[in-house]
This record gives C-alpha cells, sequence and structure tokens, in this order.
C-alpha cells in the first residue's frame, strides 16, 4: 500500500492510500466516501494522475502528486 500525497490547493483532500492495484482505499483529512473506490493510474511524482471514479468517470486529477510513500501500517 502507497500513500499519495497531493499539492494543497486548498481542496478537501491531501493524501490518499491506494493498495496494490491502485484503488483508493482511504482520503484524508476529508471526502473519504468521495474517492473511495477510485481507480489510480499514471502515478509520478510532479505529475497530474489519471483517476477512475463512479461519480466523475474518467479524467485527470488537477492536483499534482508531490510525495509517494509507503503507507503508514
Amino acid at each position: 500500500m502507497r500513500t499519495l500525497v497531493f499539492e494543497d490547493n486548498g481542496q478537501d483532500f491531501l493524501e490518499w492510500d491506494i493498495d496494490d492495484k491502485g484503488v483508493v482505499v482511504a482520503s484524508r483529512p476529508f471526502q473519504n466516501s468521495v474517492w473511495k473506490g477510485t481507480i489510480v493510474t499514471r502515478i509520478r511524482k510532479g505529475r497530474h494522475p489519471r483517476i477512475k471514479t463512479r461519480h466523475i468517470g474518467e479524467g485527470t486529477l488537477i492536483h499534482k502528486v508531490i510525495e509517494i510513500r509507503k503507507a503508514a501500517a
């Protein structure tokens, strides 16, 4: 499991925990119910990842990944 840390643009989430398949299992500090289950691809530090959600379909996230780390146990 990995944690993606996003640039802060005033959004309600700053971190996502994703499993080995790229699925969001937790969102912090808010919007867990919105992002949980989202599929994340093209994950690279300094880039905008691709997402596929049940709410908005497919697209590119407007917030860049600024850090990728191993998720806390």
